[in-house]
């Protein structure tokens, strides 16, 4: 075979080849890596991206997000952060279907706009909205961090619980909110 002629029967075979090799790699790329997002519109713009193949690959993820309260204060602002409560519904609905997702971390820190140097006057309703689209979730490990301790009266009133949840404290960035 010289390079100015190249058999058909070769072309099928290295197609195919280039194929065969697409395929594991994204099988590997997809199964092997955790997929970090910013914010519930990360979680749905990416699935809108990618073939559900491909989406249902997927095995491990990080969503980091921010939330203000009280709730009715959010969806006026504009900017991100903080999280669109609508939107954090419909993400959790869309991790909801993958089926193969064994591990899932949130990182979401929740800021109260009017009180903002303080963690604990979160509104305890806003609590359970945020956190109730997650009970709806099956993944083997689901560990849930958040900035604010879960008063008593939230966490029974969302028992029985598929996640952990860790506390972590959080300095607020009035700079990086738009509020110094």
């Amino acid at each position: 075979m010289s390079i100015d002629v190249i058999e058909p029967s070769f072309l099928v075979f290295l197609r195919a080849l280039t194929r065969h090799s697409y395929c594991e790699a994204i099988g590997v790329l997809y199964n092997a890596n955790t997929f970090s997002f910013k914010g519930a519109v990360g979680v749905t713009r990416f699935q809108s991206l990618v073939t559900v193949h491909n989406w249902n690959l997927i095995r491990s993820m990080n969503l980091s997000t921010v939330f203000k309260v009280p709730m009715g204060i959010s969806p006026a602002l504009k900017c991100i952060p903080p999280e669109n409560y609508a939107e954090w519904e419909k993400a959790c609905g869309v991790i909801g279907t993958l089926g193969g997702l064994r591990r899932l971390t949130v990182d979401m820190t929740i800021w109260n706009y009017y009180d903002y140097r303080t963690t604990n006057t979160v509104e305890d309703k806003a609590l359970i909205f945020i956190l109730s689209p997650l009970k709806a979730l099956r993944v083997n490990t689901m560990e849930v961090e958040l900035n604010v301790a879960l008063p008593e009266v939230v966490r029974s009133g969302l028992e029985p619980l598929n996640f952990i949840i860790v506390e972590r404290q959080r300095p607020y960035n009035a700079r990086v909110f738009r509020q110094a």
